[in-house]
């Protein structure tokens, strides 16, 4: 299902409707969609990468590693 969500986020954001992708990525990724790298490489979201909600949503579901935790 996060998927599909997912998709509706790229589709919405291809639409210019900036708030509809970001409610529908919130989806996705409370539902559990966790490849990061897919969302990292993925050009249907690169109008939302400058958003402060888009940027909220990756550092809460992808919280980066202190260096104690890496080792």
């Amino acid at each position: 299902m996060e998927w599909a969500y997912y998709s509706l986020s790229c589709l919405f954001n291809q639409e210019g409707k900036k708030p509809k992708a970001l409610k529908y990525l919130k989806y996705a990724l409370e539902k559990g969609l966790r490849d990061k790298e897919h969302i990292d490489k993925d050009s249907d979201l690169d109008s939302l990468r400058g958003e402060p909600k888009f940027k909220e949503l990756m550092e809460r579901y992808f919280p980066k590693k202190s260096k104690k935790e890496r080792s």
